[in-house]
């Protein structure tokens, strides 16, 4: 029997930028080394979550086997949703390529699930 994780959560570069550019949550913010995600007002992602939900490589796929997990659904985790419809349009465009490269680069182990511009419901059916 093979172990999937279904919703495997992670943040693109795409993503993290377009969440520098905000002024309420969701955004993104470094300051020097550190590295901060505030989900919401109460929810905030430090540096030492954020190289976790950014790595889809190889160290990703490590720790799912040695998880006993044979593969993984990776899905882009919350926030793009919150983002002006034609930026969500580009973000959601470039993570998916990224996750249509990962599944391809890593057949039988990544598959993907599409990050949809829900700001616009034709751009999504197109995506």
């Amino acid at each position: 029997m093979k172990i999937i994780d279904l919703e495997n959560h992670f943040y693109s570069d795409f993503l993290l930028e377009a969440l520098t550019k905000r002024t309420k949550p969701p955004f993104y913010r470094t300051e020097g080394e550190d590295k901060y995600l505030h989900y919401t007002d109460f929810i905030i992602y430090k540096d030492t979550l954020i190289p976790a939900l950014t790595e889809i490589g190889e160290k990703r796929i490590e720790y799912l086997h040695k998880n006993g997990i044979d593969g993984a659904v990776l899905c882009s985790s919350g926030c793009g949703e919150q983002l002006d419809t034609k930026v969500s349009i580009d973000v959601c465009r470039k993570t998916n390529d990224m996750i249509g490269y990962l599944v391809q680069k890593f057949p039988g182990i990544y598959y993907g699930s599409a990050m949809l511009p829900v700001g616009d419901s034709d751009a999504a059916c197109e995506e």
